[in-house]
């Protein structure tokens, strides 16, 4: 993973805070100031957007979102409740794909059923023998 870059000074003055935001191969958001060490690690992207603005103060900062992500620069060194975290969040996120599943399989039959019953009716106002 490179280590993303400062736009060109025409692109985007050095006078104004740039905050790197994506997320590390825990699913962590990492939020960076390109120019200090200021770093955060949050468990929402809206938690490191929220770190880069108030980070910046009473100054305008622009924030750039690294697509091929971004890993924390200490490596969470001194921090286990962010690996706690991040192994929580990972669990939450595979147990949601499973219910996911579950649940569209569910609506499928449900849906099914509904159907079924629905042409039954048709049939029994049309003058048919219901279920024939």
């Amino acid at each position: 993973m490179s280590k993303p870059q400062r736009p060109d000074p025409s692109a985007l003055s050095n006078a104004i805070p740039l905050f790197f935001i994506g997320r590390s191969r825990d699913g962590l958001w990492v939020a960076r100031n390109a120019d200090t060490h200021a770093e955060g690690l949050f468990v929402f992207k809206s938690g490191a957007v929220r770190f880069a603005r108030r980070s910046a103060g009473t100054l305008a900062a622009a924030t750039m979102f690294v697509p091929q992500g971004l890993e924390p620069r200490d490596q969470n060194h001194g921090k286990p409740i962010t690996a706690t975290l991040a192994a929580a969040k990972l669990q939450l996120d595979r147990t949601a794909s499973a219910l996911g599943g579950q649940l569209a399989a569910m609506a499928r039959r449900t849906h099914t059923k509904m159907r079924g019953g629905t042409e039954a009716l048709r049939s029994t106002r049309a003058g048919g023998t219901p279920g024939v």
